[in-house]
């Protein structure tokens, strides 16, 4: 059952979500260091530190002479070695990774071939590694109370008093500004007692400055509603993995706790009685405020807790009740149900454990100075206050009481305070502060809930160990009217006394409520995954809404994943303004690497605390800390940049399915264009297709036209950059005050220089490619390795020396160049990676283009899904078969997926889009069926030509590429490796499709087990396997087709099979033997997307 304690702890602190383990006498801990060994190391744990070792927290050991970081993945009662050094001390927040992210972060690690701490690293960004919590502190100034006649103030002092008083608080940089004066003056008034000033924590919020207009759900048509329901339905069903739940979700309070009915009436009726005793949440409520807001209503009752002044870390506490203020100010109450057990899971159980812990000098525990503090409670029994429970612990003071008449709470406990502190200091014969001045209140909101606060006075001293005679606990006057009891469901509890003699109370039985919870965890379901295949307009992002909405209705939490960070602010605002109220309201949290690493910080503590429900972000969002997960939406599900380049190489789309199969939460894959993986899964059954085949409000899909540029070539005597048709649809737009998009997927001005006397071509000397002309700076630029060159007057060449070199090819500046001298009068934008260098970028021209400041936007593929501008009518795309003949074999699948996207950009308003695409291959099937609006023509086409050559979905890939400066030498080590990849068995009776998927299903959903270790394997380079890959195709080695990138030489080698997570077995034990020349590396590549 919940502790009642929920509705003050968070003042204190926040609770460890690691998995609860049983204290043993000797406890060993299983560490996985930073640096990279790829082996867990057994450690011991002070018994000091017991307490605080979870699996997932991050600890600084002991290795050889150095002191090294690590994370505990594990916890065992005794350990193979003997003379175990003890953990030093452990780094940060307690349990920084939750059992379900070490689950993923072994699967990454086992699936995608690479070592466990750096799949850690990929999961804890660095700014949450740090041994000291990197918050921001900021100086604010705050109005103090004062009496009597005000001292004698200049003018200017005078104006900076009224500026605080009529703020309350501001902080000091924003007062200066606003009073145009200078820090001088505010110590003046703090000097005389008018202002204090104090460092508190601030957060570094990268949309702070952002205005958010509040949005309502929009009513959705038949194929929304029919989607939206299938997820609901799907959340509903799907129960909480065992690992995913921690020892907080098995306290959860009865719903009888809050305003929940009773036999008798509803909280809230009988609040609304009169000369109710409980909060009455349409009554007046007066704010006090102090270091902590107190919430007055007159009559009410009260649970207050008071504490000795050294009764807590002070720093400890200061940063602790910062917490809470931002907290609040993001939950006003009336709380939910889903603000109460947010309020319960993070921050109770901390609270507990640091008054319970002893810090201090606990005086109270003295019988003496006990009955100090009872004398003063009971003093004005029945005259100032009905008292009701009580119970006093060595360092602090916990109470239920009544004030009568007009007897403010602040001035009983002034008379407590005010009266002990007296009679304490004379007994133990000191001075100075005796309690600490501020406190803790809460009205009390029902019944069942004034109850819940009597079971946990009488339970603190035992559940703390404290021996009797050191607390005291008793009862007053105060009971309830006989209108406002709750129903005889109670059971008869006795208390535990300490010195005074414990009454009998009414209590509520609770323990039903852990058990129903250990049932709910135990029948736990596998999570559903949803492919909404919905056209570009369709409404997929409110159906994504609507179900986050839901999500946070069950007290779940919800990630966001977006393919592009320039799709983030767009995205951003668009949650925000839908969760910024009402009772779903929650904070939004971004992820993405434009983040400062104190934003990433700040973020991160964000979610991880619970005040972030929403996470939005690129790829590496997937790890954000949700807990508990309910939904993860994975947009734009087909883009290739949900990869990533370098270790751990995963695909944040499957490791998005892996981890909702973990935790328990139910998936969504959106596109209006597939990949046909997805969709292959999907028509076969194994994961469940949502169609949205409509744009919202009968709006029409754009008309598409393709331009044949050969024809126009020839008509122009050269290739133009615009056609005769596009020009004209442009003026058009212009004229009408209407919007255009231009898509080129290539940045830069020119993609050669080159001499056509002797025929050289500028290339870069690290890479075998040509470079790019950026004409702005005046550069010849590498788009691999960055490598730069001043633009040649005349041909470089020494034997030619021609001053007739010429650019070739364009990119989107020449296209931006060429449309101000065509369109002078018409405002245009570039929006590619050369412009958007700025976190401050995207957002700065996204609203230019919003607003219509912008008349023309022209872009790579930045532009090209996601966004949601009404007034774009006509889009351009210039040259659509770019990457059409790359040697990739999903060059017709992505040509199609981006002429798709950016079509869909077209007619988004009450106008009809129109769409120009200029191709040299107009008849290819990819630009046809994009003509059309038509995916499942184009994947039945493509899918005929996967099976034919046994490509994706019809079997996995993994890439392994070898590269070093010497280009003999990798050569030699690719050939040496395809030798020992043909070891592996090769097919004796390949299984069936639907046998192979059941067993890929079965190895993915596996307990996963640590990778078996170097110093285990056989000393051989051969590769040994238990179970054979017995469908397994090698082709290669070869050059890559980038066959020098960076100064290295590269060579692939291609595997094809349907059990990729047995050939991820084999290559991670190959990769581990595998002996390599000095200057030669070996990277693997799981389910690669670039090819090149």
């Amino acid at each position: 059952m919940r502790n009642p304690a929920r509705v003050f702890g968070l003042l204190f602190g926040i609770v460890s979500r690691g998995t609860f383990v049983p204290r043993l006498a000797q406890m060993i801990a299983r560490v996985t260091l930073e640096i990279a060994l790829g082996k867990e190391f057994d450690y011991s744990v002070p018994a000091e530190l017991a307490d605080q070792v979870n699996v997932g927290t991050r600890v600084q050991v002991p290795l050889g002479r150095r002191k090294v970081y690590g994370v505990v993945t594990a916890l065992a009662d005794r350990s193979e070695r003997t003379n175990l050094k003890p953990i030093i001390k452990i780094v940060g927040t307690p349990s920084l990774l939750t059992p379900g992210l070490l689950r993923l972060a072994r699967w990454i690690s086992e699936y995608y071939c690479c070592p466990l701490e750096v799949c850690l690293k990929t999961v804890l960004p660095e700014a949450v590694r740090r041994e000291q919590a990197d918050w921001r502190r900021q100086l604010f100034v705050r109005a103090v109370p004062f009496t009597g006649e005000l001292p004698r103030l200049s003018k200017r002092q005078l104006d900076v008093l009224h500026i605080v008083e009529e703020r309350r608080e501001l902080p000091l940089t924003e007062l200066l500004k606003l009073a145009e004066t200078t820090t001088a003056t505010v110590r003046r008034l703090e000097d005389k007692g008018l202002v204090a000033i104090s460092p508190q924590i601030t957060e570094r919020d990268p949309y702070a400055h952002e205005q958010i207009v509040p949005t309502q759900p929009l009513e959705l048509n038949a194929a929304q509603a029919r989607a939206l329901q299938a997820i609901k339905a799907a959340m509903g069903a799907t129960g909480v993995a065992p690992d995913a739940l921690d020892v907080a979700e098995l306290k959860v309070l009865p719903a009888s706790c809050r305003h929940e009915p009773t036999a008798n009436g509803s909280a809230q009726t009988c609040a609304r009685e009169s000369g109710s005793p409980f909060f009455c949440k349409d009554a007046n409520v007066q704010v006090h405020s102090g270091w902590l807001p107190h919430w007055r209503q007159q009559g009410k009752i009260y649970f207050v807790t008071f504490r000795l002044a050294d009764s807590l870390a002070q720093d400890d506490l200061k940063a602790l009740a910062e917490q809470k203020r931002i907290w609040e100010s993001h939950h006003p109450k009336p709380w939910s149900e889903a603000d109460w057990q947010e309020y319960h899971h993070r921050f109770t159980e901390r609270l507990e454990k640091m008054l319970d812990a002893g810090y201090g000098s606990c005086v109270l525990r003295q019988p003496e100075i006990g009955a100090v503090v009872e004398q003063a409670l009971r003093n004005f029994d029945g005259a100032h206050y009905l008292l009701g429970m009580f119970v006093v612990m060595p360092n602090h003071v916990h109470v239920l009481l009544q004030p009568l008449g007009n007897h403010s709470l602040e001035g009983i406990l002034h008379s407590w305070k005010s009266f002990t502190a007296k009679k304490i200091n004379a007994l133990l014969g000191a001075k100075g502060q005796l309690w600490q001045e501020e406190y803790f209140d809460h009205i009390v909101c029902s019944p069942v809930q004034y109850l819940k606060f009597q079971q946990y006075i009488e339970e603190n001293p035992v559940k703390a160990g404290i021996q009797p005679g050191a607390f005291r606990l008793g009862a007053g006057s105060l009971t309830l009217p006989e209108h406002c009891r709750p129903e005889a469901s109670s059971t008869v509890v006795h208390g535990t006394s300490g010195v005074s003699g414990g009454e009998t109370h009414q209590l509520l039985a609770g323990s039903g409520q852990t058990q129903s919870c250990r049932q709910d965890a135990s029948s736990t379901l596998k999570s559903p995954v949803f492919l909404l295949h919905g056209v570009t307009g369709s409404g997929k992002t409110e159906v994504y809404l609507q179900a986050i909405a839901h999500a946070l209705e069950l007290g779940k939490g919800a990630i966001v994943l977006v393919p592009e960070i320039s799709l983030t602010p767009q995205t951003v605002e668009r949650f925000k303004a839908r969760f910024c109220h009402g009772p779903n309201r929650t904070l939004v949290a971004v992820l993405h690497s434009h983040l400062s690493a104190g934003e990433r910080h700040d973020e991160w503590h964000k979610i991880r605390q619970g005040r972030a429900r929403i996470v939005i972000g690129a790829r590496s969002a997937i790890f954000a800390p949700v807990h508990p997960l309910g939904l993860i939406i994975v947009d734009e599900e087909h883009e290739h940049t949900y990869k990533q380049e370098d270790a751990p190489r995963y695909h944040a789309r499957d490791v998005a399915i892996v981890r909702g199969q973990i935790e328990g939460a139910v998936v969504v894959l959106g596109s209006a264009t597939p990949s046909l993986e997805s969709y292959y899964n999907a028509r076969r059954g194994k994961y469940n297709l949502l169609e949205l085949p409509e744009r919202v409000d009968g709006r029409k899909m754009p008309f598409v036209r393709v331009i044949d540029m050969r024809q126009a070539a020839r008509s122009s005597k050269g290739i133009p950059i615009f056609s005769g048709q596009l020009k004209e649809a442009i003026i058009r737009r212009l004229e009408r005050g209407e919007q255009t998009i231009l898509f080129l997927n290539r940045r830069g001005y020119s993609t050669a220089l080159e001499c056509p006397v002797c025929g050289y071509v500028a290339k870069c000397v690290n890479c075998s490619l040509a470079l790019t002309y950026h004409r702005r700076e005046q550069i010849l630029l590498c788009h691999i390795c960055g490598y730069t060159a001043p633009v040649p007057a005349a041909c470089p060449n020494e034997k030619c020396r021609s001053t007739r070199i010429r650019y070739a090819g364009l990119g989107t500046e020449k296209v931006e160049e060429t449309l101000s001298k065509l369109f002078p009068f018409a405002r245009i934008a570039r929006m590619d990676s050369d412009i958007m260098k700025r976190k401050e970028d995207y957002r700065r021209l996204l609203s230019d283009f919003r607003t219509g400041k912008i008349d023309v936007l022209v872009g790579t593929q930045m532009i090209a899904k996601g966004l949601h501008f009404p007034n774009v009518t006509l889009v351009g795309i210039i040259y659509a078969d770019l990457a059409l003949h790359q040697p990739d074999f999903r060059a017709a699948e992505r040509t199609f997926q981006l002429l798709t996207q950016v079509a869909g950009r077209a007619g988004r308003g009450d106008v009809e889009g129109e769409v120009f695409v200029q191709a040299f291959t107009p008849f290819h099937p990819a630009i046809q069926y994009a003509r059309r609006h038509d995916y499942s023509g184009f994947y039945e086409q493509e899918i005929e030509f996967r099976q034919q050559l046994r490509y994706p979905p019809f079997s996995r890939v993994a890439l392994l590429t070898l590269k070093g400066r010497n280009e003999q030498k990798v050569k030699l080590s690719a050939e040496y490796l395809r030798r020992e990849l043909d070891k592996i068995p090769m097919p004796v009776q390949a299984k069936t499709s639907n046998e192979a998927d059941a067993e890929e299903t079965e190895l993915l959903n596996e307990n996963q087990q640590s990778q078996t270790t170097a110093a285990n394997a056989p000393a051989t380079n051969s590769v040994q396997t238990s179970v054979g890959v017995t469908d397994l195709i090698i082709a290669g080695p070869a050059p890559a087709p980038v066959s020098r990138a960076m100064t290295y030489y590269r060579y692939q080698i291609m595997l094809r099979t349907r059990r990729m997570v047995l050939l991820s077995r084999c290559l991670a034990k190959l990769a581990e033997t595998f002996a390599l020349p000095e200057g030669v590396t070996l990277t693997i590549d799981i389910d690669p997307v670039d090819l090149l």
